[in-house]
């Protein structure tokens, strides 16, 4: 199994010792997300998740980016610059 890092490797098997799981589970779980179709996601998602109560918060260059939410059907965004004054 190929993991970014030594954490997630331990991660992975602390859940397995935690949750009693097989020693296959990753690629038992990615063989089932891999059988769900967009479809399937997507009423799961409408089901579940209120997302008029979601705030999303988006990081990245206003030039580029901030006009092209107002487009994304989220409400108007609101820019906050330099929070922090770094």
């Amino acid at each position: 199994m190929a993991f970014e890092t030594l954490w997630s490797l331990l991660g992975v098997l602390q859940s397995i010792s935690t949750y009693n799981l097989p020693a296959n589970y990753v690629q038992e779980e990615q063989e089932i997300l891999q059988s769900v179709s967009l479809d399937e996601i997507k009423g799961v998602i409408s089901k579940t998740l209120d997302q008029g109560n979601f705030i999303y918060i988006v990081v990245g260059d206003k030039e580029t980016q901030f006009e092209a939410l107002k487009d994304v059907g989220l409400g108007n965004p609101i820019l906050i610059e330099n929070p922090l004054k770094l």
